[in-house]
């Protein structure tokens, strides 16, 4: 590839060639295609694709299934419910709520796109919602956007796993296949724990394992031997002062405890009461979905008084009954 040369230096090999270079149009000379003679175009970085790979995320996107298909007269309702239940985990960005409409016949598809502030909240409504029952027809199924992504590269073609060479380890029952069909005991003795066969026509047993064990008589005080003395000789003063300590600690954490289960018991009392108001809203908004009507199973199930006339024919006859005859 040629040296890239400026200006100046055309002028210097012309003067020294004696060549005048002004008449030269140098923007009229065009080069064969795909000649550059090292030359770089200033236009190359315009042409130029873009190589690099970007990674869109979209944690904070969830997909809703199985919503029900409303036509164009009820969406603003279907729309409150799913902003309504969502909006309890989350915040739902503006315009972050998406029900696609089928044009031709302008009812809703069936899910929607949820995009909510941070990827934890669109994981937690996930967790939360997906099998939640809107009714007796419509179940909510969940996925993540990102999930679909990691869907559609799953390859079509099936590979084998690895199969991973076979490493046996330690067989904790050995001892069952002994030719003598023998049982092991162990004893502890002191510092020594031994595991021995159980062979009765032997006076000394085989040993199987063995391992000694060095007790530290007792264990190392923080304490002076002053210190120590002095505890020997006043214990009942010392047991009287830390048994009272003791007692102390006990009621600060006995009444912790108590607190800490009254606690407890509003934070739960307080989710049953938020959940059943939750609850009979979500049972108007679905009456108001249906125009009113409560449930299909209401629907279904509604018992309705009937009043049966029935007319019994009633007949008489009379039967001689002939005792002492054969």
């Amino acid at each position: 590839m040629a040296d890239v040369i400026s200006m100046e230096e055309i002028r210097e090999i012309a003067s020294r060639a004696s060549i005048d270079p002004s008449p030269v149009d140098l923007d009229s000379i065009r080069l064969p295609p795909g000649k550059d003679f090292g030359i770089k175009s200033e236009d190359d970085d315009l042409h130029q694709e873009d190589s690099l790979e970007y990674d869109f995320r979209f944690a904070n996107i969830i997909v809703v299934d199985n919503l029900p298909v409303v036509p164009w007269e009820k969406f603003e309702k279907l729309e409150g419910v799913v902003r309504k239940i969502y909006s309890q985990i989350g915040v739902i960005k503006e315009d972050g709520l998406w029900i696609p409409v089928d044009p031709e016949t302008q009812k809703t598809l069936g899910y929607c796109f949820i995009e909510y502030n941070t990827p934890q909240e669109a994981e937690l409504a996930r967790e939360k919602t997906n099998g939640y029952k809107l009714d007796r027809a419509h179940i909510f199924a969940m996925n993540m956007f990102d999930d679909f992504d990691r869907f559609m590269k799953v390859p079509d073609e099936w590979a084998p796993p690895e199969t991973k060479p076979y490493t046996p380890g330690e067989n904790l029952q050995q001892w069952l296949t002994d030719e003598k069909a023998r049982d092991q005991f162990v004893i502890c003795a002191g510092s020594e724990t031994e595991v021995l066969w159980n062979d009765a026509r032997h006076l000394k047993c085989e040993p199987v394992y063995r391992r000694g064990f060095l007790w530290r008589p007792r264990p190392p005080s923080l304490l002076s031997p002053e210190k120590e003395e002095e505890i020997a000789k006043n214990l009942k003063k010392y047991s009287k002062k830390y048994e009272a300590e003791d007692q102390g600690v006990s009621m600060l954490l006995s009444e912790q405890d108590r607190e800490k289960r009254k606690m407890l018991k509003d934070e739960w009392d307080n989710w049953v009461n938020e959940w059943k108001r939750l609850h009979e809203e979500e049972k108007l908004e679905r009456e108001r979905m249906r125009d009113g009507k409560a449930s299909d199973e209401e629907e279904e199930y509604e018992a309705k008084e009937v009043e049966v006339l029935e007319e019994l024919d009633v007949s008489e006859e009379v039967l001689s009954f002939g005792f002492g005859q054969e």
